[in-house]
């Protein structure tokens, strides 16, 4: 996956604007979301509800643009990105997450596209992913983002005991990992051992079970001001897995 220098829109908002942007000839409708906040209040952010891509108040719906596949059965990455902004809003479920995003630049086909939700919520911060699907991932990277910008969402094997890489995202949510990193997993809409889970049962490392992070994450006290990214080619994920894991 080809990463990309994105170019940053600088704009003046008031809460509510919607603003169009034409890059290399196509919109980006933009619907700002900026919060009535004094400069001295910063936010208190809710914990972390496990929520459940399965949950049936929109298992059923059709993820992103896809006419086939729905947030049921692909719909981790988006579940996870909405647990992590329901610690700023809790009104962000995945269904009202993808309903803000769609029409921003936020999905091709199936592809949740990252950047699409900092464009989107002024609060939400995206500074990349990072990929060790042939080397094993480096949980100190890991720990810090913890303990720095809170939950990371991580990328994993949906099925480790195949063979095949199948995708899947969870929800990291503790700092201290000296017990193992603990996960608020999508498909199971409950928390979880990462290496029990996803790591052969406990028989991998977290070292191992790990195949990526996506550095999605909120602020206490959003900016006045929206800066807006557009990277030429942005960062896409999907998943395909259709079954729990056995």
């Amino acid at each position: 996956m080809t990463e990309h220098e994105p170019t940053y829109y600088t704009i003046n908002t008031q809460p509510g604007d919607v603003v169009q942007i034409n890059v290399a000839g196509r919109p980006y409708l933009l619907e700002l979301c900026i919060p009535e906040l004094s400069d001295d209040e910063p936010v208190t952010l809710h914990p972390i509800e496990p929520l459940a891509q399965r949950d049936p108040r929109w298992a059923n719906i059709l993820l992103g643009r896809s006419d086939t596949h729905t947030i049921g059965q692909w719909g981790c990455a988006l579940t996870c990105a909405s647990m992590v902004l329901r610690q700023y809003d809790p009104a962000l479920t995945p269904d009202e997450l993808q309903r803000r995003i769609i029409n921003n630049g936020g999905f091709w086909n199936a592809f949740i596209n990252w950047q699409a939700i900092a464009n989107v919520f002024p609060w939400a911060n995206y500074d990349g992913m990072t990929n060790w699907e042939q080397i094993p991932a480096d949980i100190d990277a890991i720990v810090q983002f913890l303990d720095e910008c809170g939950p990371a969402i991580l990328w994993v094997d949906f099925h480790p005991e195949t063979g095949r890489h199948e995708s899947h995202f969870v929800l990291a949510i503790n700092d201290d990992t000296r017990d193992g990193i603990q996960v608020a997993d999508p498909w199971l809409g409950r928390i979880v051992d990462l290496t029990e889970a996803y790591g052969l049962d406990g028989m991998w490392s977290d070292a191992r079970a790990v195949y990526g992070l996506r550095r999605l994450w909120v602020d206490t006290k959003p900016p006045n001001t929206a800066t807006y990214s557009l990277p030429a080619e942005p960062d896409w994920d999907t998943v395909t897995p259709s079954e729990p894991p056995a």
